[in-house]
């Protein structure tokens, strides 16, 4: 009887101790779940929290993107702006000398970029003009009034070079001075003979009298000898002239060819000089160099101005041009 007691005193206990290690194991296995949530719920927050801060990133990225391009495209309205205005502005100079004149030279020379440099009145004032444009005439760049023997110099220089040029053409200077003789339109041609060496008379020092003044034949062999294009705006300027017209220079630009000239003599006006408009011809390729956006078959004008007095007025006077600095 004891012993089947102690039997089942023992059975109970194993019962009991089986029980609490059951609840032990079902405690441990109803907890880990939760700690595994608890865990994973941190990550997901991690998770959204680099998400979101991905995505702030992103449209801060993306807004900072639209304002580039709303920058440039307002920068872009402003410059086709700005080019509508100049176009009109362009279209407006262009419409007022259809009428023939500009409001005056400084308005003119503006649609190129340019501006006068005055040179001295002594008889050589076409070939300092000439001169003047490549900046090889000292009292054009303001450090004196008056010439200097540099000047004297250079000026010399160029008629005798001018005369050569001319001499050895004498097809070209025949043919017009034959022309002039027809028409009678000058007392004595450019042309002639007698004509062109008398170039060589410039003004050599302050003691000599007033030099020969640069005549067509003097022009047009200035811009063979450079190859350049001479261009010659008449500023109406001078002295004689009238009121109704003074000061009111014509678009109409004369330019003289740097070529010798074609062999057909019935072409040979050709050879020497040309009419131009100087809004519609000349400035925009001026303008176009100034830029630095010239074509490739763009002429090299240069630009000196005249006052606008008859060849046989002692009045006449040249000056060069400049880009404006």
């Amino acid at each position: 009887m004891a012993a089947a007691a102690d039997e089942v005193a023992s059975a109970e206990q194993a019962a009991r101790e089986g029980t609490s290690k059951a609840g032990a194991t079902n405690r441990a296995l109803t907890q880990a779940p939760i700690s595994m949530l608890m865990a994973e719920s941190g990550a997901e927050r991690d998770t959204a929290a680099a998400a979101a801060s991905s995505t702030a990133s992103r449209a801060r990225a993306e807004e900072a993107k639209l304002s580039r391009a709303r920058a440039e495209e307002a920068e872009e309205a402003a410059a086709k702006a700005a080019a509508a205005v100049a176009r009109a502005e362009q279209a407006s100079r262009q419409i007022t000398v259809r009428a023939g004149y500009f409001g005056s030279l400084k308005e003119m020379l503006s649609l190129a970029g340019r501006e006068v440099v005055p040179v001295a009145g002594d008889g050589n004032c076409g070939f300092y003009a000439f001169l003047g444009c490549e900046d090889a005439i000292e009292h054009c760049r303001g450090r004196t009034r008056a010439p200097t023997a540099r000047d004297y110099a250079a000026q010399q220089n160029l008629r005798e070079e001018c005369v050569k040029w001319l001499q050895d053409r004498p097809q070209l200077t025949a043919w017009h001075a034959g022309m002039d003789a027809v028409s009678n339109s000058r007392r004595q041609s450019s042309w002639s003979d007698a004509a062109i060496k008398n170039l060589e008379g410039g003004k050599q020092s302050t003691s000599d009298s007033m030099g020969v003044y640069a005549n067509e034949a003097a022009l047009r062999a200035m811009a063979g000898l450079r190859k350049e294009p001479l261009v010659v705006v008449d500023s109406k300027a001078g002295p004689s002239l009238s009121k109704q017209v003074r000061n009111r220079p014509p678009d109409q630009v004369a330019v003289y060819e740097t070529h010798a000239g074609p062999e057909d003599k019935r072409r040979w006006f050709a050879s020497v000089m040309k009419w131009m408009s100087w809004a519609n011809d000349i400035a925009p390729v001026l303008q176009r160099r100034l830029e630095g956006n010239q074509l490739e078959d763009d002429p090299k004008y240069r630009v000196i101005v005249h006052n606008g007095e008859p060849a046989s007025s002692r009045g006449g006077h040249f000056d060069a041009t400049r880009v404006v600095v």
